[in-house]
């Protein structure tokens, strides 16, 4: 990494993001998304979490995270995410568990390839001249396959025969883990043969689906990135999602709801933009193929927490790490409704901290709230 090159970069592009640092310059920040862009590829010199889950998917899944004492209660409910590859190497995948002790009670798939601008659906910010997109070779946009089950199932269909489309794949997956032990699952996995379909799985005709079961094993399995929920009852529970990118243009936030009833009672947050050459997975392969700049990969923030966050506090006095703002929001929404989530953030000026969430800094709190508002009145 080349990070004195750019550490006077990385400055200007703290100061758009941190109240703290502000001192009045964000209009000029705002004006050099260039900078901001290359400047936090300093957030790249991680440990490759993905690579790390690429490989507990090619070995069993009985794996070092079974010997670790989880920080949870028998009793709690924990929503956890994880970045994986288990289909090939043109896509990654994003995977969502809920547990309570070693039962799954619900889980989400979703995939993100790099399709034909004119044809597919994008994620947010790839409209127009906006930062996000230039991420990406010209044509290219990046997708969810779940938003564009329709279009992707059809090239499925025309390459393999498919016939189930691969929302209804993945929601075969999802309705079969739900209710089972991580042991059950695991068991399944074991039985199975790779490459091929799984007949106990009723609906999923998908030749990687015993990959997509090691990654819902292992994303049940792993605390790194996990969010106990404000209730421990498994009663009237809902798993809500959406994709953000109105608290800036250079990158898009992926949020996680679950609601019991109409209250939140647990948040995920993360956020992919373009920085550095430690990115998602697969980034070292087909996918990576679609970057506009190799030096500039598609990566979590959540994933590139620690040296992102020691910069901050470094070149812009920031006291609190990228995870621990994303945790005080997270925190905040627990027993609200979406629309006491929306009041707020209607009350408070974008572009500015919020008071009374205590512990966050960042000056794109209002962003983070309207996705969250957008994914639990979904």
């Amino acid at each position: 990494m080349n990070k004195k090159i750019k550490l006077t970069a990385l400055a200007v592009a703290l100061s758009l993001a941190f109240t703290a640092c502000s001192n009045n310059n964000n209009n000029t920040a705002e004006t050099k998304s260039n900078a901001v862009t290359s400047a936090k590829s300093d957030e790249a010199s991680n440990k490759k979490i993905a690579s790390n889950e690429d490989k507990s998917n090619e070995k069993s899944t009985s794996n070092e995270e079974d010997s670790k004492a989880s920080k949870f209660s028998s009793e709690d409910i924990v929503l956890r995410r994880s970045l994986s590859a288990p289909h090939g190497e043109g896509s990654f995948a994003r995977t969502v568990v809920v547990t309570q002790a070693d039962k799954i009670i619900t889980a989400s798939l979703d995939e993100f390839q790099y399709f034909d601008e004119k044809e597919f659906k994008a994620l947010p910010n790839q409209d127009g001249e906006k930062e996000f997109k230039k991420g990406a070779k010209e044509g290219k946009i990046l997708g969810s396959k779940v938003e564009n089950s329709d279009a992707y199932s059809k090239l499925m269909e025309e390459k393999a025969g498919s016939t189930v489309t691969i929302k209804d794949n993945f929601k075969a997956i999802e309705n079969f883990v739900s209710g089972k032990t991580i042991s059950e699952i695991e068991e399944v996995i074991n039985n199975a043969e790779d490459g091929k379909a799984i007949d106990a799985v009723s609906g999923a005709t998908l030749v990687d689906t015993k990959a997509y079961l090691k990654s819902i094993v292992y994303t049940a399995k792993n605390d790194k990135f996990a969010v106990k929920a404000d209730t421990q009852s498994v009663d009237n529970l809902t798993l809500k999602s959406a994709f953000g990118g109105r608290n800036t243009d250079n990158s898009v936030s992926d949020v996680f709801v679950l609601l019991q009833n109409d209250k939140i009672v647990a948040t995920s947050i993360d956020e992919y933009q373009y920085f550095g050459e430690k990115g998602v997975p697969n980034s070292d392969k087909k996918f990576g193929e679609n970057y506009a700049d190799k030096k500039n990969q598609l990566a979590s923030k959540l994933e590139n927490d620690r040296e992102y966050s020691a910069l901050m506090k470094e070149h812009a006095k920031a006291k609190n790490d990228i995870s621990e703002n994303f945790k005080a929001i997270e925190e905040y929404t627990k027993g609200k409704t979406a629309e006491e989530i929306k009041k707020i953030a209607d009350e408070n000026e974008k572009g500015k901290a919020i008071d009374e969430i205590s512990g966050a800094t960042l000056t794109d709190a209002v962003g983070y709230l309207d996705v969250i508002y957008d994914a639990a009145s979904k």
